[in-house]
């Protein structure tokens, strides 16, 4: 008798399996296993009872149970969903035995329902056909085949109790069909109904009745109308057999359907009760292209060639309760962090000054021709709001920590492809874009409407792209102007709006919402939200600095201090905040009293001259194209390189010389004096020739001695002329002046000139050294055999 296997009750006629076998003890618990799917639960019976019955032939080992587990039965749903039990129910299931006393199994379920809000019934369910399979973890798995009833088609007949293994058809219920006649049943077409619904309506979108004409000439050719299916039959079973959320899932897709067809009951005002509380922020692309704006294209003299640039890039920051678009940023700039950081700095810039940088002078509506009712209240929206709404893009992951901890700036994220979520700044591109002044040109949606059409010959766009981007910019930022004071249909005002006459336009209401309900914008200061908005890039430190991207290093006076470049106190995990538009600084954010702080620093002298004044696309194209380079400089190398080739050469056509078995000891027996000979004749081949002098005659004129002081010693005085000697070179002799006294040093004989080089000099003083050794060597052993 083992743990987990099963045995029949032959008096009973029932099954049971052993869930727990105590080494010593009195009790062995079992578990009944029914013949129909049902919960039961380990109880406890005596060992010895067991084994008596067992003995008397009362009880039979069964190997073949529809309890038994069959892994490679099971599919991966079941798998799935039977790891994620495991991780739920593993804790409870291996207290044994005290798991199948009931009270510790209720105490068990209040603790997972507590931990990870896992139902009673899934619970029990789960624990029970935990020991009813033998208690593994793939034990857990449901059984998804076993559930629901069998489907019985709708075919009953007159004459017949089982119509579908009829040869004959059987014949169908109700009023002959007028077109075709008494028919024939539905579930003889089923397959052709299934094939026409899944590649004609669902996968190329086409609608049932076009589904149903072409399944008739695909399936049924040449035959009568009495003998095919009609069409209420397909859609009939079009409507019973599929659901019609799923049938419109598989054909549209789950990222259409959420966004489309899902309930709404509410509006976006309901999370936003006053101006200033939830800001919306969300990127598009423009629908035309532009031309660069550091060219004059206008010369009347030498215009510029067009340097056409794409589209820009759009972003919206929307207040969600007024609907007034308060941040804007219009860049190349792809959808990214830089970007939305760049309108949200717009959230802090003078408006006034904002405008008046592309020509719109808000203080002179008359002369710019911008009478929209309201503009007065542009320029005083500055500031943050205390939510702002994104979706799963430029605000995923760490890029706006800064924003959260030095701003304490709450962001919401959205979930992907549900941009309903964000319908204020959704709408407000819509209507920009397509009401915009700027759309009289060729956009690119207009261009998809005329291409293909008039033998093919579609307007692209970039032929007629002619604003700069600065332009473009003037022009749109007009639009928000207009936007702004522009009546918003569908806004649902509340009854004091409509009491107090508040029309739906975006600058009176965010007037009304201040007046009468509240709203501030926190206005923190621009150069630390310029700082918050930074990306972050984790470094790490060595000797070099602290290493930022590839070879760019920077260091600061802070880590220099504490030793982060010395060997032994690396550090691994600091991080940095870089502007992507200048790589000359960056700062080190580090924690301080519960804040964080940035510490400038600045780049290593050895990659200032590299990387100063440069962005960060700047540094990597920089990188790039240095790989590029090298790779290509060392491929060619490579293929022209003949210097493996010339040594091998010359080493096989000098090993022709060495004698048969190679050279001998007799061979390198002498080789220290070889050396020592072999260096003086090179010192005697290097020696550098002395320069010829011209002959000079070796009778020199007397010298006349000068005039000595009246203080000179009478030796002196009365001393012989001073002839020069034979060895003194006879120039220096003539170069005296008559005036010049002689010193006694200079009357000495000098030596004379040596006429060994340099390398002969070192070699005699490398022979003495070892002589010198090898003295030194004979006098130890001398006096060691003394000592013996």
């Amino acid at each position: 008798m083992q743990k987990g296997q099963v045995f029949r009750d032959k008096d009973l006629d029932q099954c049971f399996r052993i869930t727990y076998l105590p080494v010593r003890g009195v009790y062995t618990y079992i578990i009944n296993l029914p013949d129909k799917p049902k919960n039961t639960f380990p109880t406890s019976v005596e060992t010895q009872s067991i084994l008596k019955r067992f003995e008397e032939g009362v009880l039979e080992v069964v190997e073949d149970s529809p309890y038994n587990l069959e892994p490679q039965t099971l599919s991966d749903k079941q798998k799935d969903r039977a790891s994620e039990l495991w991780l739920i129910l593993e804790p409870y299931l291996i207290n044994q035995p005290d798991i199948f006393i009931p009270s510790v199994r209720g105490e068990a379920f209040t603790a997972a329902h507590a931990a990870h809000g896992i139902s009673k019934e899934t619970f029990y369910l789960a624990v029970s056909r935990y020991f009813q399979k033998g208690q593994s973890e793939l034990a857990l798995a449901p059984d998804y085949n076993k559930r629901g009833i069998l489907k019985k088609a709708n075919n009953s007949t007159e004459n017949d109790e089982n119509p579908v293994a009829t040869k004959v058809p059987p014949k169908k219920r109700g009023r002959p069909s007028k077109e075709h006649g008494e028919g024939r049943p539905s579930h003889l077409f089923h397959s052709q109904f299934d094939y026409a619904l899944k590649h004609f309506h669902i996968s190329e979108k086409q609608t049932i009745k076009s589904s149903y004409k072409r399944m008739i000439r695909a399936f049924f050719p040449g035959c009568n109308r009495r003998e095919v299916p009609s069409y209420k039959q397909m859609l009939d079973y079009n409507n019973k057999d599929y659901q019609k959320m799923k049938l419109f899932r598989q054909r549209y897709g789950k990222i259409v359907v959420p966004r489309s067809d899902r309930p709404m009951f509410s509006s976006s005002v309901a999370n936003a009760p006053y101006p200033g509380s939830v800001f919306e922020i969300d990127a598009t692309i423009a629908n035309v292209y532009v031309l660069s704006s550091y060219f004059d294209y206008d010369d009347p003299v030498t215009p510029h060639e067009i340097v056409i640039i794409g589209r820009p890039v759009i972003y919206h920051i929307v207040d969600v309760f007024s609907r007034m678009i308060v941040g804007l940023f219009i860049g190349v700039e792809g959808p990214s962090w830089a970007a939305a950081s760049m309108a949200i700095r717009n959230l802090l810039e003078d408006k006034q000054l904002f405008c008046l940088k592309y020509g719109i002078d808000l203080n002179d509506l008359d002369n710019q021709k911008l009478e929209y009712l309201g503009t007065e209240l542009f320029p005083l929206i500055s500031g943050l709001s205390e939510k702002l709404r994104a979706d799963h893009g430029e605000f995923r992951g760490d890029k706006p920590d800064g924003l959260i901890e030095l701003i304490g700036q709450s962001i919401e994220n959205h979930k992907v492809y549900c941009p309903d979520l964000k319908g204020t700044t959704e709408q407000s591109f819509d209507i920009s874009q397509k009401k915009g002044q700027y759309t009289q040109l060729y956009t690119v949606e207009q261009s998809f409407k005329v291409r293909d059409q008039i033998l093919g010959k579609g307007i692209d766009p970039r032929r007629e792209a002619c604003l700069t981007l600065r332009e473009f910019i003037g022009l749109y930022l007009r639009i928000i102007l207009k936007l702004n004071a522009s009546v918003r249909v569908g806004y649902p005002r509340t009854k004091d709006m409509i009491k107090k006459g508040v029309p739906a336009i975006p600058v009176k209401l965010w007037q009304y919402g201040i007046e009468n309900i509240g709203g501030v914008l926190r206005t923190p200061p621009i150069q630390q939200v310029q700082k918050a908005l930074l990306p972050r890039k984790p470094c790490s430190t060595n000797r070099q600095g602290i290493h930022f991207f590839k070879d760019q290093y920077y260091f600061c006076s802070y880590a220099e201090k504490r030793g982060w470049f010395e060997r032994g106190n690396y550090q691994k995990n600091i991080t940095l905040a870089y502007d992507p538009y200048s790589m000359d600084q960056a700062y080190l954010v580090t924690p301080k009293d519960n804040k964080i702080e940035y510490i400038p620093c600045k780049l290593t002298p050895r990659c200032r001259d590299k990387y100063q004044g440069t962005t960060f696309k700047d540094a990597e194209f920089i990188l790039r194209y240095e790989e590029e380079e090298n790779i290509q400089i060392s491929h060619d190398q490579n293929m022209n390189d003949t210097t493996e080739t010339a040594i091998n050469e010359k080493i096989a056509q000098t090993k022709s010389r060495l004698p048969e078995k190679g050279n001998t000891p007799a061979t390198w027996k002498g080789m220290r004096d070889n050396r020592h000979q072999e260096a003086k004749r090179e010192a005697q081949q290097e020696k550098v020739p002395e320069p010829e002098c011209p002959e000079v005659s070796a009778q020199l004129p007397p010298e006349i001695p000068p005039e000595l002081p009246p203080q000179a010693p009478p030796q002196l005085r009365d001393a012989p002329p001073i002839q020069a000697e034979p060895d003194q070179e006879p120039h220096e002799t003539s170069e005296r002046t008559r005036n010049e006294p002689v010193t006694p040093r200079e009357t000495t004989k000098s030596p004379p000139l040596s006429t060994k080089t340099t390398a002969e000099k070192e070699a005699e003083a490398h022979d003495e050294q070892m002589r010198a050794i090898r003295r030194e060597a004979k006098r130890r052993k001398l006096s060691e055999r003394q000592s013996e």
